[in-house]
């Protein structure tokens, strides 16, 4: 999306080539490819969220948001670690992803991915929650 849109405008175009410049360089190869290896896993959620609200999400869909919110994470990370090279990347470094980290990470707790997998349907981890466990 960041490159997709066509603009005229100055600023906008000075910080693409500030960004294009920033990954251009060998020093930050490493940063690009571990960037480039988690933006493989950011899915689009608009579809997978209105499966959920329709309750028919299948477990490869919630699997889906769980990558994308941990990975858009990651993300955030790794431009910490370039520090303040580009503004862009400090954006990125500086949003406020918290709400991200705690979906992800109750998502993690709550939800067996490998068993909704092979069984075919949403599976709640054993000890979550003691009426399920019953059933």
């Amino acid at each position: 999306v960041f490159l997709q849109h066509p603009t005229k405008d100055l600023s906008v175009l000075r910080r693409r080539q500030d960004v294009v410049a920033f990954f251009m360089r060998p020093q930050n190869e490493t940063t690009m490819k571990n960037i480039c290896s988690s933006l493989r896993f950011i899915k689009n959620v608009n579809g997978i969220l209105t499966k959920m609200k329709a309750l028919s999400a299948k477990p490869y869909q919630w699997k889906s948001l769980y990558n994308t919110l941990y990975n858009a994470v990651l993300i955030c990370e790794i431009c910490e670690g370039a520090g303040n090279t580009s503004e862009f990347l400090h954006q990125l470094a500086t949003c406020d992803n918290n709400k991200l980290y705690e979906m992800a990470l109750y998502m993690n707790r709550i939800i067996d991915f490998d068993l909704s997998k092979s069984e075919g349907k949403f599976t709640v981890k054993a000890g979550v929650d003691p009426d399920l466990d019953i059933s």
